[in-house]
């Protein structure tokens, strides 16, 4: 049961059956686009459902949909097991949240994910850019509450305008140095990543890990071809993609299991966080 739906989902070995029970008669189409985004992030991958049928008081709907087999749609590595009957609670878990949190479909939670998709289809340089800057979306989007500096910080960079603009420094110079002491109050993804990790929300080498990528990809860095980089450039995506996921959580309050990439055997961890709204 997620949102006030009774879900029944059956597995085969080539499709899933969903039969959701709404307590509504009235249905908004929207819904099941929210649980068809809500699945694709569940599973990695994109759900294209074949047909939809609703039953209501005056008859039944039949929609057909089109099964676009022509897509590339390689699995992003899934944010917790959902196979067996007793994963069932992450799963549920999640679908609830997700479904409460969106709105309606098509949201900016979904988009991150599906350039995340996109990208995987590609190559881990796309992989690796798109899959930052995601991180970044959401950081400047649904974090901007952390980041800020100190009262000490702040003191000093007064002070530091103060001797700026009685100095015989040039205008241009004077202008430049001053915007960038303004930048303090404006928390950067860097900074908001920090202080996350400082205050216990995710380890700091997410934060560590997510910049030394970020650079890499944002200067176009050619990836050497030994094994050793390259398992170490695999090592720091799925450390990302755990950090996305751990914001996911966060953003709509989901807390269970997932799967930990960061760590050698990536284990199955206990997400229990709740994000600090206050400013």
């Amino acid at each position: 049961k997620a949102n006030g739906i009774d879900f029944d989902i059956k597995t085969n070995d080539d499709h899933m059956i969903i039969i959701a029970k709404l307590e509504s008669k009235d249905v908004n189409d929207d819904i099941y686009i929210n649980i068809i985004e809500a699945l694709s992030i569940i599973t990695g991958k994109l759900v294209h459902p074949i047909v939809i049928q609703h039953y209501h008081k005056y008859g039944n709907t039949l929609k057909l949909k089109e099964y676009k087999q022509d897509i590339s749609n390689k699995k992003v590595n899934s944010p917790f097991r959902h196979y067996s009957p007793d994963e069932i609670v992450s799963f549920a878990t999640f679908l609830e949240k997700y479904l409460v949190s969106v709105g309606g479909p098509h949201s900016e939670l979904f988009g991150f994910w599906y350039k995340i998709n996109r990208a995987w289809q590609a190559d881990i340089e796309n992989i690796s850019l798109t899959l930052t800057v995601s991180i970044e979306g959401l950081s400047k989007k649904y974090f901007s509450q952390y980041g800020f500096p100190d009262e000490e910080i702040i003191s000093q960079a007064n002070g530091a305008k103060k001797i700026i603009k009685e100095s015989a420094f040039g205008e241009r110079i004077s202008q430049r140095l001053l915007a960038n002491l303004e930048n303090l109050n404006q928390p950067s993804p860097k900074s908001i990543l920090y202080d996350m990790s400082k205050k216990s929300i995710f380890p700091k080498k997410f934060a560590e890990t997510w910049v030394k990528l970020r650079n890499k990809s944002a200067h176009a860095a050619v990836i050497e071809p030994d094994r050793e980089t390259f398992q170490k450039h695999l090592d720091r995506i799925n450390i990302c993609l755990t950090l996305f996921y751990n914001l996911l959580f966060l953003i709509i309050g989901y807390q269970g299991k997932f799967t930990d990439y960061s760590e050698k055997g990536w284990p199955d961890k206990n997400f229990d966080k709740v994000a600090n709204k206050e400013k």
